[in-house]
């Protein structure tokens, strides 16, 4: 995982949620409005080593737990935003 190199405004985040091949919730696309990050300085590596869920069973809502390594020091007056 590794955040845009360069300062500026990231393009729309979109997701999509799929289940037996059929959508069942998408992003809307119409408008860039919180789907976006803007970046003033350059950003620093994130290494991801591990993204697990619960409950694993299909249908229902998951807790998401992610594990990852910054390349320099998270200070407590940072967000980190997933």
């Amino acid at each position: 995982m590794r955040n845009p190199p360069n300062s500026g405004e990231t393009s729309g985040l979109s997701i999509d949620t799929y289940y037996n091949n059929y959508i069942m919730d998408a992003t809307f696309n119409d408008s860039t409005l919180y789907r976006t990050v803007n970046i003033t300085e350059p950003a620093k590596t994130i290494m991801a080593f591990g993204i697990d869920f619960y409950p694993k069973n299909e249908g229902e809502r998951a807790t998401y737990v992610f594990n990852f390594l910054p390349s320099s020091t998270i200070e407590d007056t940072m967000l980190i935003m997933i």
